[in-house]
């Protein structure tokens, strides 16, 4: 196997992820690998099967992914969208890719960063689960 550049995270197994962003740290990495197609709606429905994990068994790792949460309002505002899309991130996404002449998977950049960009990875998973407010389970 060929060195990684100084910096770059390295290919990791799944049982080594604490979290989504890390998750997405190896889709970045390998798209590929990860994503049928080059499809974004994979990678949406992959996350949202993460969620739907983590809430069966109890976790408090919080989801900005959901089509109302935190990187989707980015989201649309670097889209330049007026209002956002009950379609979804990964459809217009798509769609915007699709526009563009790009391959919707050069989109993916935008998860990870985006991510970094509104300051979600930038705090250790400790302090993000301290910041999250209590869930109901009801």
């Amino acid at each position: 196997m060929t060195e990684l550049a100084a910096g770059r995270p390295g290919l990791r197994k799944p049982r080594e992820l604490h979290d989504v962003h890390e998750f997405l740290d190896q889709v970045r990495l390998r798209p590929g690998m990860w994503v049928r197609r080059g499809s974004l709606q994979h990678l949406d429905s992959m996350l949202v099967g993460y969620a739907a994990a983590c809430e069966i068994h109890d976790s408090d790792e919080s989801f900005d992914f959901w089509n109302s949460g935190p990187f989707s309002q980015w989201l649309w505002k670097r889209m330049n969208m007026a209002y956002p899309s009950n379609l979804g991130w990964a459809v217009e996404n798509e769609r915007a890719a699709e526009s563009a002449g790009t391959s919707p998977m050069q989109n993916t950049q935008v998860v990870p960063s985006g991510t970094a960009e509104c300051g979600w990875t930038d705090r250790s998973r400790t302090d993000r689960q301290a910041h999250e407010a209590p869930r109901g389970h009801g």
